[in-house]
């Protein structure tokens, strides 16, 4: 994937110290007024960009937390979300500050909600307009940037998926742009576990040179849920499919029948370990299948089919 051709924007020179410009009150949106722009502003940069800038400085991170969020969710091919993802990400940065610490929370929330497989390109694209000597800053104050900004993405990344994995770009974020001396030990040190600061080291050492297979199979996408004929869990819903195949011929055909949470012709997905039961409201009628006890106050019975008489 060639981002660079692709992505149709140039770093800024001042990206780090980029003001939020003055804008007359009544030119500002209102909340109800930007939030009908989040759709638009997912599908087109400029109306991202001209939309940002007219949102009160305090509601720009939420306002880009949701424009990501519709972008992550767009119906794209792998290629095109990532090139829209890193625009958004790079326009929401640009247009906050960190007079008010809105441009850490716009980084959080670049790495927070990236798809996975999009943070090597956002990692490298960002860093790009991270390059202390381009914004005119000395290395300590692009530490404490860095410092700030890692911390920032620590503690949003703790309420998503792949903490870790997040976490680690999050430092080679800043690493990556301007390699100061010591800068990378003291980012580890905020990693809030030993395990975590172990993984990094070696993630950080393997991407240092764009290869991240260990960190992205690290993140390796879940395991599809079973099927419904074996997503039933517990004891109740195992007897009621057990006393079924006592009327079946197989198992298959215990399946086949409605009721019983696994039906193909009734599926009953139970995702909640049993909690919600679909009640039964009739009494067998084969003197030799034995009912069912339910939970408490529940009815539950079963009755024979009637291809079975």
């Amino acid at each position: 994937m060639h981002l660079k051709r692709r992505l149709g924007i140039t770093a800024c020179t001042v990206f780090f110290c980029a003001g939020l410009g003055v804008a007359q009150e009544d030119a500002m949106l209102t909340r109800a007024q930007w939030g009908k722009l989040i759709g638009e502003a997912a599908k087109d940069s400029k109306v991202l960009s001209d939309t940002i800038k007219q949102v009160v400085p305090k509601d720009r991170v939420e306002f880009s937390r949701k424009v990501l969020k519709a972008v992550a969710k767009m119906p794209l091919d792998a290629d095109a979300k990532a090139v829209r993802y890193i625009e958004s990400v790079i326009h929401c940065v640009a247009n906050t500050s960190f007079e008010d610490s809105t441009k850490y929370g716009a980084i959080a929330e670049g790495i927070a909600l990236a798809p996975v497989p999009v943070l090597p390109g956002l990692v490298k694209e960002l860093s790009k307009r991270f390059d202390p000597k381009v914004n005119n800053l000395a290395d300590e104050r692009y530490r404490e940037i860095a410092e700030k900004g890692v911390q920032a993405c620590i503690d949003r990344n703790a309420l998503v998926d792949e903490t870790r994995v997040r976490n680690t770009f999050a430092i080679l974020l800043f690493t990556r742009a301007a390699p100061i001396p010591g800068l990378q030990e003291a980012l580890l040190a905020l990693l809030p576990d030993a395990t975590g600061r172990e993984l990094a080291v070696g993630w950080l050492a393997a991407a240092a040179q764009d290869d991240y297979t260990d960190i992205l199979a690290a993140a390796e996408a879940p395991i599809a849920p079973p099927m419904p004929a074996i997503n039933m869990v517990g004891l109740p819903q195992t007897a009621r499919l057990l006393a079924y195949m006592t009327l079946a011929d197989s198992a298959e055909g215990a399946l086949l029948i409605p009721g019983t949470g696994a039906g193909m012709f009734e599926i009953d997905i139970q995702h909640d370990a049993g909690i919600q039961q679909t009640p039964f409201s009739t009494v067998p009628t084969a003197p030799t299948v034995p009912p069912i006890v339910g939970y408490q106050n529940q009815g539950m019975s079963l009755t024979r089919p009637c291809w079975c008489n």
